[in-house]
């Protein structure tokens, strides 16, 4: 739901504190239960980059243009507490497909 709202100031917020909850949860791992906890990660590293190779230098707006930048320093700080140990699984490919699918999440 979050990741297809738009550019709005109250959804730049809404972004802002699902990135810092995602640091949170991230940071106390060990007392939640995951069930597919690695494809969770992969998948929230993927949304999360999206939002900060996004729409960062198109607001005119300067409280947007501020917010955007929190947003943006919030979504690398989540992404930081995700990659931690993750390792690089594309999720569908084999042999060479797999390997330039884990290239193409690195370079990401």
């Amino acid at each position: 739901y979050v990741r297809i709202l738009g550019n709005v100031v109250h959804a730049i917020q809404i972004k802002t504190k699902l990135c810092q909850l995602v640091e949170v949860m991230m940071e106390r791992r060990d007392d939640l239960s995951f069930c597919q906890e690695m494809k969770f990660r992969n998948k929230m590293v993927e949304y999360l980059t999206d939002w900060v190779m996004g729409t960062s230098n198109q607001a005119s707006d300067d409280d947007i243009k501020c917010l955007t930048r929190d947003l943006d320093q919030a979504s690398m700080e989540a992404v930081v507490s995700l990659l931690a140990g993750l390792p690089l699984q594309p999720e569908e490919g084999d042999g060479v497909e797999l390997m330039e699918a884990k290239s193409q999440l690195f370079l990401k």
